[in-house]
Order: C-alpha cells, then structure tokens, then sequence
C-alpha cells in the first residue's frame, strides 16, 4: 500500500511535472553524456573548433574583447558571430578553469539536454496534458521525423532511426543552433504568457528571451520568424472558442524592445552584412515559382484554419500545424523539389521536427484512445521497448561520434604549433581546417577563421576565392595568389595536403617554385610570403592606392601598383600591438605620402598624434589609410574605442531597459486595480 503522502504526491500536477523534466534530461543526458566532459573528439573538422577558438580568445582577453585581430584582417569582436552562447562558454570556462573545447562541449551538451525539456513545457502550458507534452518530447529526444521524409537526410543519417539532431551538434558542430532550438519554444511560451494573457511579469522575461535567441545563432533566429508566424496564425479566431487573442501593442512593443536590448551586439549594419553574405549562400529561385509556393502553402493554411474553427481546435494544436507547414514548405520545397525560398532552408528540418513530433504526439494519442484498454496497455508496452532499444541506439551512435581524441595526434596540430611558435603576431593564410584549428592553441591572427556572415566587402570574398581557385589565372595562379597575400599583409600560408581531408584548393602545388618553404612535414607545408618587413603599416605614395574596384580576384591591375609599393616602401615603418585594440605606428613620412595600414576600416577606430586626432580613410579594397597632416617622423597611436552606431544602440538599448522598467510597473499597477475592483 503506497503511503497517503506519496500517493497525494503521485496525483499532484506540479509533482507530475517535475518528474517529466527531470525524466527527460536524465533521457538526454544518457544520451549526450561524453559531451559533458570531453575536450576534443573525433570530429576533427567540424566547424564547432572554430567556435571554441572564439571562446579560447574571450577567456584569455575578457576585459578587452571589442576588436578582434585574428579573423577577417581585423573585425570588431560583435562581427565574428552571435555572441550569446560564446561568451556563455567562456564564462563556464574561467569559472571552472576549464579549457575552451572542455566548456563548449559542456555548454552544448546541457542545452541540447534542456531543448526537449522547453518543448515539454510549452505543450504542457498550452494543454495541461501532461500525456501529450511528455510524449512530444520524448519522440523529439529519440526520433528524427525528418529522415522519414527526406531521402538525403536519412543517407546523412544513417538510416531512418538515426539521431539527426545530435549529429547536427556533434558532426556539423552547429551547438550555436541547437542551442536557439533550445530558446524557442521558451520565448513563444513567454510571448504567450505577456501578449496573451497579459501577465506584466513577462513583458521583461519576454523581452529578455527574445534577446536572447537571436544573440545565439542566425539560423535558429530565422526558425523563430517561422515560429512566430506560426504563433501568430494560431490566434486568429481564437477568441470564438474561448481563447484570449494577441493583443498586438504588447507583442510588438516586446519585439522592439528585444532589439533594442540585442542592437549593441547586432547593430543594422551587422544585420546588412547578414543579409548580404546570405544572397551567395544557395541557389536562386524565380520570383513567380517562390509565389507560386507560397500560394499553395496559404491556401493549405487557410483551409487548416477553417477546419480549425469550425472544431474549436485550441491554439496550442494549431501552432505546431501551422510551424510544420511553414518550416516544411521551406525544407521540402528544397529538398524535394530544389527550389530556395530562404537561404540554406534544408537547415530548418530541426525546426520543422518540432512541430512533426507535436502531431505524430497527437496523432498516436488519438488513436490510442479509441483502443480498448487492454491494446491501450499492449501499444504502450511496445511503444516503451521501442523507445527503450531507441535510446541505446542514441547513445551508442553518441558514443561512437563522441570518442576522445588525441589532437596531438591530428594533421592539423603540428602545423598549427609551428605556426604558434614562429610566427608570432604576423598575420597568415591559414589554409581549410588548419584555419579552425589554430586559434586553438595560440593568437596567432589570419586572413579569414570562420563564419561568411562576418565578411563585409566584396573584395574580401574575391581574394579569397581567388586564393583557393586560381580561376582564370591559368599558369599564373601562384603568382596572382601571391599579390594577394602580399595585398592583406599575410606572411605565410599553411596547406595541408591529405587524402581524409576536404582541400579547398583546386590545386595545392600552386605555391611549389613560388614562395619559399618555412616548414614541411609528412602531409604540411608552410610557404613563406616575401615582404618588406612583417609589420602591418607601411608608407606609401598616394598614387599607387587603387583608383577602381578590382572586377574579380583575376583582375589584378587595380592593386599592382600598391603591391609594389608595400615591397619597396620609401621609410622603415615600426608596428606594434599594444592591447587588443590599440597599436601603435612609428614611421616617417614625406609629402604626398600616407600610411596603409593592411587592417580592416572601421570608422570606430581613431588616429592620434602628439593627443591630436589624424583622419583615417578606407581605401577601395576595404583597408586603412592614414593621412598624417604633416611630413616628418611621427607616432601614432591608433584605438579602437567603438563608432556612432555603437553609441547609439548603447543608447537604444539603455532606453529598452527603462522602458521596460516603467512599462512593467505600470502593468503592475493596472493589473492590482483590477484585482481591487474584483
């Protein structure tokens, strides 16, 4: 006989509740459990390396992290990639004096632990159905419906019964998307709490998630618009069967002030260049056959939407119809069909899975209730062995892609040490994987680390290109190479030439009789790019600076003469990195001369002479000039303390956290009255 306590402690809800969450993390974390405490696993070229590099530098300069010299020829730090979960990993990494792949693992593995928990209670607040909300999110932790549906992703997978979304984590290293899959249906539980049922302790929560999500991953905020939409949709006509509907000052105001608590870290110019690099991304569809899709997918909405009305369907069902139809028509219109109605939408299938695992929940439990009990008692039993051999599964595959490894033992550490031990503070071409490795280990900085949506002039893509192609270069490509490392002030380029790994070079030998050898082992080798000296500022004559765009990485006219210039400069120029963000430049200059400084232009940086400010200009190829007013010998101490647009989303978001202040006390108070009243 159970005792009272325990059996009034079996029957209560929040009881109930709690043993779902936590059943459900213990699931997980069965799953995922190497995650939480390995440093390097078997997937050496996953592009997560490169995030835990990111994170390596935010843990070693935490109170001087605004620009960023490694990547891109210079970029300031909120440029490199959403910055949310990166900073998470490096905080959990100095607290616990972890290593930055030991915390990354860990931080993912926990949130990859937390996204079923989020969609358990997202069901359970919209239906109090604990059966249904434990059941959506067990199907979503051990089943990949995607890989019913789309062949490509079910050879990727493995089969029908792999798991996608850990192989999304672990094999593509996408821990910053898994991590907003995570946020969503906790942000559309929370809209729903302010904007729905008007409850004044959820504007800020909703405010601050909102922020949240879109600070951690691009992708998994393009998967929010499509929830969000899908949101939207499942209020209309909810008013009729009872249910409160959106109230749309409060929806949107929290959207604004979302933004304005995210914009210091993703200001519209940030946003712009997002929008830019993703254009080149996929494939482009006509404009009359994306309409056409669309179409039939409203049509299909609407005719969901008076069946919907006309059985009083709660919002709740509707939501996760309306999100698989969204997210599906983006991913099955690719994937079936090869049309791009949004850039890289096969990425969207995780989304889609959510809401695929919400119908196959009340589908099954439909079903099941119209059984007699005693095949009520008999599916569930089959279900639970199911499901039981299906969670082995999980964690035999987790298991198998999460081994340890050694990384002294892989191709791209003893490369990446040379490099750390000779090279110092010059820049160098960092060439496929060896690029995700380096910073690992050391500051070394490079041309480009990581992540297209960082890059934010077209001449940057088209040196890069060139670089790895030689397209049209023919004989020459070597040389036409050349003139571009030599352009961005690059003073070695690191290749590997393995058969187990991708080269992004069409031909790896371009550089044999070019450039001088540094280094070479077994499967590396290291040349060495010529150069006047290794510093990163040079005086040259305001003539040779380009006159025009180069057309494409072949078109080298626009840059000769300027390269030639930088190998034969008229003065000795001394550059040296104070801090992270601030150098100083020792050099002499005639008139008609300026210093070209092989950086990123960004206007937040500024030029000082003596305390007085000297102009600084960007040059057609996306560099910095230097224009000191005066001929003769000069230091100049260059800082990068943040432009306009940095002091106005600082602004902005100081508004947002007082808005949000007044707005919620004066929610606060609304809501007392009432409650007097009543």
């Amino acid at each position: 006989m159970i005792p009272p306590r325990l059996r009034d402690l079996a029957i209560q809800p929040r009881a109930l509740t709690a043993v779902c969450i936590a059943a459900l993390f213990a699931l997980n974390a069965y799953i995922v459990h190497n995650l939480f405490h390995t440093e390097f696993t078997q997937e050496t070229s996953s592009v997560d390396l490169a995030f835990m590099s990111f994170s390596r530098w935010l843990m070693d300069h935490w109170n001087d992290r605004s620009w960023f010299p490694l990547w891109d020829v210079g970029t300031p730090a909120r440029q490199v990639y959403n910055p949310l979960l990166h900073h998470l990993v490096a905080l959990v990494g100095r607290t616990f004096s972890w290593s930055a792949p030991h915390a990354y693992h860990f931080v993912t593995a926990t949130t990859y632990c937390l996204g079923p928990i989020t969609l358990f209670w997202l069901c359970y607040q919209g239906t109090k159905q604990h059966a249904f909300s434990f059941l959506t999110a067990l199907l979503y932790s051990i089943l990949s419906p995607s890989a019913f549906l789309v062949r490509a992703i079910r050879i990727d997978n493995g089969g029908l019964w792999g798991p996608r979304r850990l192989q999304t984590l672990v094999h593509y290293g996408e821990g910053p998307h898994v991590t907003a899959l995570m946020w969503i249906p906790l942000v559309i539980w929370l809209l729903h709490e302010a904007s729905v049922k008007r409850r004044w302790q959820f504007i800020p929560l909703a405010s601050i998630g909102l922020a949240c999500l879109v600070l951690t991953n691009w992708t998994g905020t393009t998967g929010l618009i499509m929830a969000l939409g899908a949101f939207i949709a499942a209020k209309f006509g909810t008013k009729k069967i009872g249910e409160a509907s959106l109230h749309w000052p409060t929806f949107i105001g929290i959207g604004i002030l979302a933004y304005a608590l995210a914009s210091p870290w993703i200001p519209p110019s940030l946003i712009r260049t997002v929008q830019e690099s993703a254009v080149g991304l996929d494939i482009v569809t006509p404009m009359k056959e994306k309409v056409v899709i669309l179409a039939f997918a409203a049509l299909v909405m609407l005719a969901c939407h008076l069946v919907f009305q006309r059985r009083s369907i709660p919002s709740i069902y509707r939501f996760f119809v309306y999100l698989t139809l969204i997210t599906g028509t983006a991913v099955l219109s690719k994937m079936w069909f090869g049309r791009v109605l949004v850039p890289i939408a096969h990425r969207f299938q995780l989304e889609m899975e959510i809401g695929l695992c919400a119908l196959i929940a009340i589908a099954a439990l439909a079903i099941a209730t119209r059984l007699p009990k005693r095949l009520q008692y008999a599916a569930l039993a089959v279900f639970l062995i199911a499901g039981f051999f299906q969670a082995r599964y999980y964690r035999r595959e987790s298991r198998n892609t999460t081994k340890t490894t050694d990384p002294t033992t892989v191709a791209q550490y003893p490369v990446s040490q040379w490099l750390a031990a000779n090279m110092g503070n010059q820049r160098v071409f960092a060439s496929g994987t060896i690029a995700i490795w380096m910073n690992l280990f050391s500051d070394v900085p490079q041309f480009f680390g990581c992540c297209d949506q960082s890059i934010r002039n077209s001449e940057f893509r088209g040196a890069l290109y060139q670089i790895y192609s030689g397209e049209g270069a023919e004989a020459n490509e070597g040389r036409v190479a050349e003139l571009w490392l030599k352009l961005y002030g690059i003073r070695a380029i690191a290749i590997i030439d393995a058969p187990d790994l991708e080269q992004p070079y069409r031909n790896p030998k371009k550089f044999e009789g070019v450039l001088p050898v540094l280094w070479r082992d077994e499967r590396s080798v290291v040349y060495q790019v010529p150069a006047s000296d290794n510093g990163l500022a040079h005086v040259v004559h305001k003539s040779v600076l380009p006159t025009r765009h180069p057309y494409n990485g072949v078109d080298i006219e626009p840059i000769t003469p300027l390269v030639n210039a930088l190998d034969h400069p008229s003065s000795t120029t001394h550059f040296r990195w104070v801090n992270q963000h601030e150098a100083e430049i020792t050099t002499t200059t005639a008139t008609g001369e300026v210093i070209y400084l092989q950086q990123t232009c960004d206007s937040g940086w500024q030029a000082f002479e003596d305390s007085v400010e000297i102009p600084l200009a960007c040059d057609l190829i996306g560099l910095t000039t230097i224009n000191p007013p005066l001929a003769g010998p000069h230091i100049i101490r260059l800082v990068y303390s943040g432009n306009k647009e940095d002091f106005g989303t600082t602004l902005f978001q100081t508004f947002a956290v007082l808005t949000l202040a007044v707005w919620t006390a004066k929610e606060r108070g609304t809501r007392k009255t009432h409650v007097a009243q009543s």
